[in-house]
């Protein structure tokens, strides 16, 4: 078996690479090639915690919520790679996250449900905000995040989105990378720092442009527009920004959608602007246009 990029062979090497999330992913092959007739055990302690976690593994094959929870199988694992599993690894793996943190984490390889907004599910005054979900780890697979049963992504290790979210519930992805016949739009952001950089190439010329930390960004008929570090749309669009008094509001802008020539700006307090209508009605947690 492989586990952090290694080949296993020994279980030394298996207790320094050791990955609970990758070990979860990859438990049937750790019976076939960890078996004591393939890999040196030094003491027969060690090869009943072997026998203990195999029997586990199997009788929990297709139940990951059966691997999880056995703690006589933990401590099997735990006795052979020499120390004790934090209870933050299993939850790495059953998709527990910090989810008031503005950077969650999530391991590749696993599911991370996010609590969806509904109508009426938020009380009091409306206040937005981002989140920035990472991918970490080395599993192939994606990870998938969820928010409630409306939306879904998969990202592999090294990917990023943002999310938006109010008063614990959250509501939409952000794009992270926009594309028309004019400009190619992208943000890239390092791994463990919320704010993203936007890159803005011209296709035409191949002039680039680059802006420090904007998350919310879109493409416009004839140009580009996104939110900058102060909370205020920057309009690079001819045709919206003769339309720039519509989308003006005393708040904090939020994030920016548009389409063609028109336009949405919506602020933190749930107040929205739109090219189409001079006067928006009502507090919103998200549009389109």
């Amino acid at each position: 078996m492989k586990l952090q990029n290694s080949l296993i062979v020994t279980l030394p090497d298996f207790a320094k690479h050791f990955d609970y999330v990758e070990f979860w992913e990859n438990r049937e092959q750790f019976v076939r090639d960890i078996h004591p007739d393939k890999v040196y055990y030094w003491d027969e302690e060690l090869k009943k915690a072997y026998a203990t976690l195999a029997d586990w593994i199997w009788k929990s094959a297709g139940d990951d919520t059966r691997f999880l929870v056995n703690a006589v199988g933990i401590r099997a694992l735990e006795l052979l790679i020499g120390r004790e599993i934090d209870e933050s690894e299993i939850n790495r793996v059953a998709g527990k996250a910090d989810l008031t943190a503005p950077i969650i984490r999530v391991q590749a390889g696993t599911t991370l449900s996010l609590p969806g907004y509904i109508q009426g599910s938020v009380c009091g005054e409306i206040n937005l905000c981002y989140h920035k979900i990472e991918v970490c780890g080395h599993s192939e697979k994606s990870a998938v995040i969820k928010i409630g049963e409306t939306f879904h992504q998969e990202l592999h290790a090294g990917d990023f989105v943002y999310v938006t979210e109010t008063n614990g519930f959250f509501i939409e992805f952000l794009p992270v990378y926009l594309r028309n016949e004019i400009y190619n739009m992208n943000l890239t952001a390092q791994e463990g720092v919320f704010a993203p950089t936007l890159q803005v190439r011209a296709l035409f010329s191949g002039r680039q442009m680059t802006y420090e930390n904007v998350v919310s960004f879109a493409l416009a008929e004839d140009g580009y527009i996104f939110i900058n570090p102060s909370n205020k749309p920057v309009i690079m669009s001819n045709r919206i920004a003769a339309l720039r008094f519509m989308l003006e509001h005393d708040g904090e802008a939020f994030y920016v959608k548009a389409r063609g020539s028109d336009a949405v700006v919506l602020y933190k307090d749930g107040t929205l602007r739109s090219t189409k209508e001079f006067d928006v009605a009502g507090k919103v947690v998200c549009a389109d246009v």
